[in-house]
C-alpha cells in the first residue's frame, strides 16, 4: 500500500497567532488581465507562448496585527494529495511556499479574500483564508545566524481589517535560507471526529498556459485517461467502523483507474467497512452542482493543477448502519472545497470564455457517484470535452 501522508520525520513547531482573523486585506492584485490570451497552450512555434504576471508578495508593506496572545504547537497534517510539508494545530493549517508556483498561489488567495468578495465565489468553495505568514528559524548572536529550536515563535506577514499600512522591520529576512513563509488556511478536518478525505486532480490540464512541449508532454502521460474524463483520482484515507483503522490509498492506486473501474474508487470511498454510504452522496451531488453551476456562469479563471477535496465523518453510530436511507442534515457532515491554486490563469478570450476542462470533471465526478448511488445500470455515460462546449455554446 502506498504511504500518502507527511514525514513523521518532519520537525513540529510552536507558532504564536491570533484566534480569529476575521477580514483580509488585498495587498496584491494581477494586472493585465484584459490582455488577449490564446485559449489552447499548444500554440504554433511562430505564436508567443501567453503570460502570466505574478506579483512578488511585497514584505515592507503589510497591515500590522493585534498582539499575538497565545501559543499552540504545530505538527504535520496527514495528506491524501502528495503535499507533505503542511502543518496544523487541529484549527489551522500552514502550508509552506517557496517559489513562484507559491507565490502565485498566495496572490490568488489575496485577490479572491478581498472584503468586496470574500463571501462570494470562488471563496467560498475554498478553505478560510487567514493570511500569509513566515517562520524565522534563526537568531542572530553577534553576526553569526545560527539555527534556532524548534518552539521558535512564527513571524507573521500581517494582514489585518484596518487600511492603514506600515513598514516592517523584516524587510530583507524573507530572503535568508532560514525563512519558511505558509498560507494559513482552515483546518476542514476540525469539525469531524473521523474524516474521510479524498482528493482529486481535476480538469483536462494540468499544466501552465506558457509551459513547453516536453512539460505538457509529461504532464500528458502521467495519464491520458484524464483528457477524456476531466479528473485524477490522487489519494483517500477512509475510515473502516468494522476494523478501526484508516484504509489508504494513494496516486499509484488512482493511476491503476481507467473510465470504466473509476466508478470502484468512488464506491471504495464510500464504504466504511459494512455499508457504502449512499446517504451522503445525494449531498456530495448537491455541493458539486453548486461547484457547477459557478462554473457555468464565471468567465474570470482557468484552474490548471487544482484539486477538489471531499470530506464526510467517517464515525457513526451502530444504528445508523443498518439505515442506509436516512440522509441527515448536519452541517458539517460533508464537505466539498476547491483547494491548490498555484496554476490559476486569466481568462482573456472573451466573454463566453469558460474553464471548460474544470466542468468536464465536475460532471463526471457527479456521473460517478450517481452510478454508486443507483448502480451502473443507471449510468448514462460520462461527459464529453464537445459536448461540455456544445451546451456552453463554445467553439
Amino acid at each position: 500500500m502506498t504511504n500518502v501522508f507527511a514525514s513523521s520525520s518532519l520537525r513540529t513547531i510552536t507558532v504564536s497567532f491570533l484566534p480569529t482573523l476575521t477580514s483580509i486585506y488585498l495587498a496584491q492584485h494581477y494586472s493585465n488581465t484584459n490582455a488577449v490570451q490564446s485559449s489552447s497552450p499548444s500554440s504554433s512555434p511562430s505564436s508567443p507562448l501567453p503570460t502570466r504576471d505574478i506579483p512578488s508578495l511585497d514584505t515592507s508593506v503589510y497591515t500590522s496585527l493585534a498582539t499575538l496572545i497565545t501559543t499552540e504547537t504545530f505538527q504535520p497534517l496527514p495528506v491524501v494529495g502528495g503535499h507533505d510539508g503542511i502543518l496544523t494545530n487541529k484549527e489551522y493549517i500552514l502550508k509552506p511556499f517557496k517559489d513562484k508556483r507559491g507565490e502565485a498561489e498566495a496572490n490568488f488567495y489575496l485577490q479572491i479574500y478581498h472584503p468586496s468578495r470574500r463571501f462570494l465565489p470562488p471563496a467560498i468553495f475554498t478553505p478560510n483564508f487567514y493570511g500569509i505568514y513566515y517562520h524565522d528559524r534563526s537568531h542572530t548572536k553577534g553576526d553569526t545566524i545560527e539555527n534556532s529550536p524548534s518552539n521558535t515563535t512564527v513571524q507573521i506577514e500581517p494582514i489585518d481589517d484596518q487600511p492603514q499600512r506600515h513598514k516592517i522591520s523584516t524587510n530583507s529576512v524573507l530572503l535568508s535560507e532560514y525563512i519558511t513563509r505558509y498560507i494559513m488556511l482552515e483546518d476542514l478536518t476540525k469539525y469531524y471526529k473521523k474524516p474521510c478525505i479524498m482528493d482529486i486532480k481535476i480538469g483536462i490540464q494540468t499544466w501552465d498556459e506558457d509551459a513547453k512541449p516536453e512539460k505538457i508532454f509529461t504532464e500528458i502521460n502521467k495519464y491520458p485517461i484524464q483528457q477524456k474524463i476531466g479528473f485524477r483520482f490522487t489519494g483517500m484515507r477512509v475510515w473502516d467502523n468494522v476494523l478501526q483503522t484508516y484504509r489508504e490509498h494513494g496516486r499509484e492506486y488512482g493511476y491503476a483507474l481507467n473510465d470504466k473501474t473509476m466508478v470502484n474508487a468512488f464506491t471504495e470511498y464510500l464504504y466504511n467497512g459494512k455499508i457504502i454510504r449512499h446517504d451522503i452522496i445525494p449531498l456530495l451531488i448537491k455541493k458539486l452542482q453548486n461547484i457547477e453551476e459557478y462554473f457555468i456562469q464565471q468567465n474570470e479563471y482557468r484552474f490548471y493543477g487544482s484539486s477538489l477535496l471531499f470530506i464526510y465523518e467517517g464515525e457513526i453510530e451502530q444504528s445508523l448502519l443498518k439505515n442506509t436511507n436516512n440522509p441527515t442534515s448536519q452541517s458539517h457532515q460533508t464537505d466539498i472545497r476547491m483547494i491548490d491554486f498555484a496554476h490559476v490563469w486569466p481568462i482573456r478570450d472573451g466573454p463566453h470564455g469558460r474553464d471548460t476542462g474544470y466542468l468536464l470533471g465536475l460532471r463526471n465526478i457527479i456521473h460517478y457517484l450517481e452510478s454508486v448511488n443507483y448502480g451502473a445500470g443507471m449510468m448514462t455515460g460520462i461527459s464529453t470535452l464537445q459536448k461540455t462546449k456544445d451546451e456552453l455554446n463554445i467553439n
